[in-house]
């Protein structure tokens, strides 16, 4: 289950996407957003934390955000054969797209 949602918006104007990410806690009231993300010079070779993590449904759900503002990955990993169920789940976003 996702415990945060997204929301998303293009500006054609300035050619900007952004998003807002909100998360809600089970015991505490209220909601919790996120920060913009801030830049920090780091040595070379020096580990830093991630600015995002995310859990699979929670990466997903992030795609699929940005699948429906209209941004596709630039290429797709070479794969030898795709199986059905892969085909058809392609098939039924094309449906949607048209």
């Amino acid at each position: 289950m996702i415990d945060f949602d997204i929301e998303s918006e293009y500006y054609p104007r300035t050619d900007q996407y952004e998003f807002h990410f909100r998360k809600y806690h089970p015991t505490i009231p209220g909601r919790f957003v996120a920060k913009p993300i801030e830049w920090e010079a780091v040595s070379e070779g020096k580990n830093a934390e991630p600015c995002l993590s995310f859990s699979y449904g929670q990466a997903q759900d992030f795609m699929d955000q940005l699948w429906d503002l209209g941004i596709r990955p630039a290429k797709f990993p070479k794969r030898k054969r795709m199986s059905k169920a892969e085909i058809q789940s392609f098939l039924n976003d094309l449906k949607e797209l048209i």
